[in-house]
């Protein structure tokens, strides 16, 4: 009878130690196996929590392109900057304000592009030297015009294009006008020169400067009507005449060397052709009119300085340094974004395309 009771009573005890065990083992899982859950729950959450990463505009001077860049043009949003490397045909773009500068391959068309005039942000026309190709970056389509097609300028936001078609063997040709497409044209002058550089006042406008020669080295600048046909001179026998229009075609900037051999700025009043000298012995190239069609923005030197052409003996005002003295520019052709809180422009010195903060 007592070993029947000894033999219930160690059945019992392996039983309970049976139990016990497997009640330890099964919570010793769930604290092994916890922390390791709550991590992998830890790290979904803060990836779907995650804040995006913020964006610091850029300041000072920064560089846009790696290497030497041609023909930059503002987007129609004003913020991003489209751009050509010659060297292997890359067309490019930069956002300059909003999202960064970061650099995007829009297309690859013939490299060696002697000139780039900008229809819009698709398309382009690119002269070479042995003809002129038109590309429409959006359907990767081209078209080659003809050769004697010299001086293309297309107007803003890029309906028509105005340009000189050259007479084969002879002096001069036809100052024309047509759709965007070269589709179909209409004559507005003729002419025995061949050396006008054409471009856009406004869209009934165009002006005509008469580059120098061989034969003569001075220049003239005149306006044509593209209704009218009227044809206006504006100013004649300049030494190195540069000019840049306002945004509504009011005012010109223009700068010429002087018999003093001297560089000498100028804003003209269109109408009543009234000049004014300014301060800044600079080309006018180097400037860019504000859209509110008084104030002008120069780079020269380690500066960028400003002008406020609206008051009488304008004087320049130093706006921003390039935050290195010995870093100096010669600036080509600039661009301000839509905002005006950036200068964009192409540096003479290493043909680099550069982005300019303005501290105004």
């Amino acid at each position: 009878m007592s070993n029947k009771i000894t033999i219930l009573l160690l059945f019992v005890l392996a039983a309970f130690a049976a139990f016990l065990g497997g009640y330890f083992l099964s919570h010793k899982s769930v604290v092994d196996t916890s922390p390791q859950q709550g991590l992998l729950n830890n790290t979904l959450v803060s990836r779907f929590k995650e804040s995006p990463e913020k964006y610091s505009a850029p300041v000072g001077l920064f560089t846009i392109s790696r290497e030497k860049a041609s023909f930059p043009y503002l987007a129609k949003s004003g913020k991003d900057v489209l751009y050509y490397y010659p060297s292997r045909g890359e067309v490019r773009s930069s956002a300059i304000e909003g999202s960064g500068n970061n650099s995007a391959l829009v297309a690859t068309i013939k490299p060696g592009a002697l000139d780039i005039q900008w229809s819009s942000e698709s398309k382009l026309l690119a002269t070479y030297v042995d003809g002129n190709i038109l590309y429409d970056l959006s359907s990767g389509s081209s078209k080659e015009l003809d050769k004697d097609l010299v001086s293309p300028s297309f107007s803003n936001p890029g309906a028509h294009v105005v340009y000189n078609r050259l007479t084969p063997g002879a002096t001069g040709g036809d100052i024309r006008i047509s759709d965007a497409d070269f589709t179909n044209f209409k004559t507005l002058l003729s002419t025995r020169i061949a050396s006008w550089d054409l471009g856009w006042i406004d869209n009934d406008n165009i002006y005509l400067l008469k580059q120098p020669t061989l034969i003569n080295q001075q220049s003239s600048l005149l306006t044509l009507g593209v209704e009218t046909k009227k044809l206006s001179s504006i100013l004649g026998d300049k030494k190195d005449l540069q000019v840049s229009w306002s945004p509504d075609g009011q005012k010109l900037l223009y700068s010429y060397v002087s018999n003093s051999a001297e560089r000498e700025l100028y804003v003209m009043t269109l109408s009543d052709k009234n000049s004014e000298l300014l301060d800044l012995g600079i080309v006018a190239s180097q400037c860019v009119w504000s859209i509110d069609n008084k104030t002008v923005f120069c780079g020269s030197g380690n500066s960028f300085f400003s002008l406020d052409t609206s008051i009488t003996r304008p004087e320049h005002t130093r706006i921003t340094s390039l935050g290195r003295d010995t870093f100096n520019i010669s600036v080509i052709n600039p661009l301000l974004t839509s905002s005006e809180a950036y200068v964009v422009f192409i540096n003479d010195q290493d043909g680099k395309l550069y982005g300019l903060s303005l501290d105004k």
